[in-house]
């Protein structure tokens, strides 16, 4: 039986004992839980070490875990294309029986998303990634978590709005987040807070949840949702945390109900995916080095801006001067930050200062309005894919050129500077 071996260097300054501390509690927990679909952990040593071919020693803590060799979810979804509702149902199940053994076990993962889901050789779910998992009545027992954690797009409503929350309740937001993106292939909004254009329409205030699905409908068949999809994760993304159902009631769903692929038609499917998975990150990594070498020319880190529409492929061909033009922007080595990542931090920057968003046409494009010296300075931000990265494109629509200029030049310190968390991370 084959297992993956992974080793962290002690010696490294930010292994403090704190740390440290985090990571055998992870372990410890990871180890006690004996699922099908969770990955498994069989041993774990923080007095390990490695020798290097000079026959020096170095200090580490090992883990030895469960070989998954299929690769994440998220891969699945946005290199060989979104699942039909049948597939998706199929994962969702492996999924909430994996969820409810945890729950059931008393803890609460607090870090779901499509990333820390793997397939294994025969194309079954694991559940991985077990840093965030906390009591889930509470480390005080009080039946609620304190600490604000999670990936952005999957956290609650009351986890953003820095809330006690109950853990079952954010691991069950997150599921319906997991649920729409396997179905749609795309997130259902920036994060889950009242100022979001696509969030807002499942709040309280302003709740309209026809106008919530109208919205993803836009630019898909007829009929792509089905009633009891639209359902179950309506209840699952719900602001308030006691209308979202609990995971017997998720299971007992009439969508969780129909009809499912049979294994063999899953590994049919599957291995079809995965060969395409391959081909895209063989062309993407061709594609990468090919403008590493253009872009060799003139440097990477450059910031190029054009009057006009932005051309990617004229901008790639030459350099121009900062503020030379209004107001397209990419760097030459784009970000590489995904599109959510990039208009989530413009939404951030946007409603820190207590501006305005209104939707556009495109899923990836909005129109932004903010009050600078009394002037409104209204532009739009729209995220294209290109080759291996994402280029984001700024224009002006309203308000002062000096204004407008020095309220650009914070908005990308800030995409930048997300973009160096990251990669950091």
């Amino acid at each position: 039986m084959p297992y993956a071996l992974k080793y962290i260097k002690k010696a490294q300054s930010s292994l403090d004992e704190k740390y440290l501390s985090m990571v055998m509690s992870e372990s410890n927990i990871q180890k006690s839980l004996s699922h099908p679909n969770i990955a498994k952990l069989y041993e774990v040593d923080a007095n390990g070490s490695i020798k290097r071919s000079t026959g020096t020693e170095i200090p580490v803590l090992y883990m030895v875990l469960e070989y998954i060799p299929g690769g994440e979810l998220f891969d699945y979804i946005a290199l060989s294309g979104k699942f039909s509702e049948m597939v998706a149902r199929y994962y969702f199940n492996q999924f909430i029986s994996a969820i409810a053994y945890l729950h059931g076990s008393g803890y609460a993962h607090r870090d779901i998303k499509a990333e820390n889901l793997l397939l294994d050789q025969n194309f079954n779910l694991k559940v991985i990634d077990f840093g965030f998992t906390a009591p889930i009545h509470g480390k005080d027992g009080s039946g609620f978590l304190k600490t604000y954690l999670g990936t952005v797009g999957y956290m609650a409503h009351e986890i953003n709005m820095q809330q006690d929350y109950e853990g079952a309740k954010v691991d069950i937001f997150a599921a319906g987040v997991l649920l729409f993106i396997m179905v749609a292939g795309h997130p259902p909004f920036i994060k889950a807070i009242p100022k979001d254009p696509y969030y807002v329409s499942l709040c309280k205030t302003k709740q309209n949840v026809n106008m919530f699905w109208a919205i993803h409908q836009k630019g898909k068949p007829a009929g792509f949702f089905s009633p009891e999809f639209q359902q179950l994760v309506t209840k699952m993304i719900a602001y308030d945390p006691s209308d979202r159902p609990s995971i017997s009631e998720i299971i007992n769903h009439p969508w969780m109900k129909g009809t499912i692929p049979s294994d063999k038609e899953i590994r049919d499917e599957f291995t079809n995916r995965i060969s395409l998975i391959h081909m895209r990150k063989e062309e993407e990594e061709a594609e990468k080095k090919m403008k590493q070498a253009q872009n060799a020319n003139f440097g990477a880190n450059k910031v190029y801006r054009s009057a006009s529409k932005l051309n990617i492929d004229e901008l790639n061909k030459r350099q121009m001067r900062p503020y030379e033009h209004l107001p397209g922007m990419m760097t030459s080595k784009g970000f590489f930050l995904d599109e959510k990542n990039i208009l989530m931090t413009i939404s951030d920057f946007v409603y820190d200062r207590n501006g305005e968003i209104k939707l556009h046409d495109k899923y990836m494009k909005a129109e932004y309005m903010l009050v600078v010296e009394n002037e409104n300075i209204v532009f739009t931000a729209e995220v294209k894919k290109g080759d291996n990265q994402n280029y984001l494109i700024v224009e002006r629509k309203m308000g002062n050129k000096i204004d407008f200029l020095e309220t650009y030049v914070k908005l990308i310190s800030q995409v930048e500077e997300n973009y160096k968390e990251t990669e950091s991370k």
